[in-house]
Parts: structure tokens; C-alpha cells; sequence
């Protein structure tokens, strides 16, 4: 997941209104773990290990604007 928050460069906070970059859907960030915690199944079906820092970064718990609540990896440098 590919997303920039309040025009910053800086990780992604609680409350953050952000935009995906990637799938253009605005999301609020409504809390995060510091690495991936999901199950192995999810992080295999989501291409979690081809991610540069695979599972050991930051996932976020979005609600994008459709309603729907997402797990994902927020990328800093690739935002608004």
C-alpha cells in the first residue's frame, strides 16, 4: 500500500488523512503494528515478502472511503 498523508514526509500517525497512491482511495489510519502480524497465508497472498523490508516494517489499519477497513504497508516515500 502505497500512501502519502498530509503532504509530509513522516510515517503515517493515528488520525492521518492519507491517499493511496497506487489505487487512488483516500483512508483514514486507524492504528498499526510495527511489523506484519498477519497470518502467512494473507502476507503470501498480499506479495508481503516482495516488499524491500518484507513483513519486518510498519502495517497500517486503514478505512478507506468506500467503507472498507484494510491492512496494508504504508510507503512514505511513495505518497500524495
Amino acid at each position: 500500500m502505497a500512501v502519502h498523508c498530509d503532504g509530509q514526509d513522516t510515517a503515517p500517525y493515528v488520525g492521518a488523512l492519507c491517499r493511496h497512491r497506487r489505487y487512488n482511495y483516500t483512508c483514514v489510519v486507524r492504528g498499526w503494528d510495527a511489523e506484519c502480524l498477519a497470518p502467512s497465508q494473507w502476507q503470501i497472498q498480499m506479495g508481503v515478502h516482495h516488499l524491500a523490508k518484507g513483513p519486518k516494517q510498519p502495517f497500517f489499519l486503514v478505512s478507506a472511503s468506500d467503507g472498507s477497513e484494510r491492512w496494508g504497508f504504508l510507503c512514505v516515500s511513495a505518497v500524495f
